[in-house]
């Protein structure tokens, strides 16, 4: 099983390399369980062709978990607001 999984995301990276895909990941949550969770997916993203959104109520611990990257999109947004969801 873990050897599919492995060839299957190998595979994905063949593809998002061959035909310049783009895949975005959107994270919801920048807290401190997060954190290296945000550092793993910044160092990656340009090797594998992600568009990284991390959203938060507080926008500013977005920032601070980024450091300016701009590989990372911070967005501020409150899951239990009807309207921002």
């Amino acid at each position: 099983d873990r050897l599919d999984a492995l060839w299957l995301f190998r595979l994905n990276q063949i593809i998002a390399i061959k035909y310049h895909v783009v895949n975005t990941i959107l994270l919801f949550g920048a807290g401190k369980s997060a954190t290296v969770l945000i550092d793993y997916l910044i160092e990656n993203a340009t090797e594998n062709n992600w568009n990284v959104i991390i959203a938060d109520v507080d926008k500013n611990l977005i920032l601070s978990k980024i450091n300016n990257n701009p590989i990372a999109t911070a967005v501020q947004v409150d899951t239990t607001n009807n309207e921002q969801r």
